[in-house]
């Protein structure tokens, strides 16, 4: 798939219709309609002397009720805005994903009139359970069910939704899981795909909020909610689909299939590069526990070869002493001296064969761990740490 470059063009207009612009819609749509961003937005309408919203304007009745001000005039300002839209590369939209002929039969056949088990079950757990502020119904505390975010007027077709698209799903060999339980009744999951690879479903009515009656004393809630009766439906908590003016989302079914299809490939996508980057972890990580074995066995050789040196010094130390007492021939009239010196010679004078001897078994054993740790590939998953520690303890002493 290459990537399309959009070349570079202007656009005009006047502060008029600029001015009209900004106060017809948030700055955020029309920097995306003019091409630009919203903040080029605002430093030309700074620049050109044009009036914008305060902020919170689109946010608040009460703001978009009072009366805009008046465009200055344009004495000392451009009547024409010239918008320079520079080159931009975009990836081009991928081909439509054709619907399969099962899926293609479900649709046709519309709605489904009755629940499965699973949305059954979750209906009659959010209608025992509570209404929370906004009016959504909530499950019990510690009970999974969907994730079907309803009120209690829209509970019925939001549920019937759900049903629809589990159905188009299932009809293309998807799965449709739902967890044993759920850490808290705010909570809710619905997960569906292939295999190990899902993604998550959400349907939740949307609602507007409007002034509560103001309690003489103070008390209460300042807003309430109310259920607009629209739904909307999040696949793997990223695209939303809302209902438009009389378009139910019942009739974009196919379209959501489609993005189902698309998110699962994306999600499966990211989980091999997740796979390839674990996998790079777990080697690096074994090929340091080699470096740190490896670097700890030539310590242990050191040490050993420092022991040999020291226990060689001391034989040599004990030869030259006890032979400079056998030549003092004033000390042999003394009872028993030569008995002791004959003991002394025995007990700390070893032969320099046998000591080197000694020595030499110890690092051998510590070249042949060298040796095997070497040749330890950490691309191999058959290591594990115990082998090489294995190859480490060789040579303790």
């Amino acid at each position: 798939m290459g990537i399309e470059i959009r070349k570079a063009h202007s656009t005009e207009l006047t502060r008029e219709e600029l001015y009209e612009l900004v106060w017809s819609m948030p700055m955020t749509k029309v920097g995306k309609q003019l091409e630009i961003s919203d903040v080029a937005v605002r430093k030309i309408c700074v620049k050109y002397n044009i009036p914008r919203p305060p902020q919170g304007y689109w946010a608040s009745e009460r703001r978009r009720r009072q009366v805009r001000p008046v465009l200055p005039k344009a004495d000392q300002y451009a009547s024409i805005i010239r918008i320079h839209v520079p080159e931009r590369a975009s990836a081009p939209l991928e081909p439509e994903i054709p619907l399969p002929d099962a899926v293609e039969k479900v649709i046709a056949k519309g709605v489904p009139l009755r629940l499965g088990h699973r949305l059954g079950a979750t209906s009659q757990e959010l209608k025992r359970g509570e209404t929370d502020k906004y009016g959504f119904l909530r499950p019990r505390y510690g009970v999974a069910v969907h994730e079907v975010i309803a009120t209690k007027a829209s509970l019925s077709r939001a549920l019937h939704l759900m049903e629809f698209v589990f159905q188009v799903c299932a009809a293309s060999g998807m799965a449709i899981e739902i967890p044993e339980t759920s850490h808290s009744r705010l909570i809710m999951n619905t997960l569906i795909g292939i295999g190990d690879n899902k993604i998550a479903l959400r349907i939740k009515s949307e609602v507007s909020r409007v002034n509560a009656p103001v309690d003489p004393k103070g008390w209460g809630d300042k807003y309430a909610f109310d259920d607009s009766g629209r739904l909307s439906l999040t696949v793997d908590g990223k695209k939303v689909f809302r209902e438009a003016t009389g378009v139910p989302l019942e009739q974009n079914i196919g379209e959501i299939y489609r993005h189902i299809v698309s998110a699962l490939k994306i999600s499966e996508e990211r989980r091999r590069l997740a796979a390839i980057e674990r996998r790079k972890s777990e080697v690096a990580s074994r090929r340091r526990l080699i470096d740190a074995a490896l670097a700890e066995l030539e310590e242990k050789r050191l040490t050993n070869f420092d022991a040999f040196k020291a226990d060689t010094e001391r034989k040599l130390d004990y030869e030259c002493f006890v032979a400079a007492m056998e030549s003092r021939e004033e000390l042999d009239a003394l009872k028993g001296w030569n008995d002791w010196i004959k003991w002394a010679r025995q007990a700390t004078v070893l032969p320099l064969e046998a000591l080197a001897k000694h020595y030499l078994a110890r690092d051998a054993e510590l070249t042949s761990g060298l040796k095997n740790l070497a040749e330890l590939d950490p691309e191999d998953d058959g290591i594990d740490n115990a082998l090489i520690r294995m190859n480490v303890s060789r040579g303790y002493y």
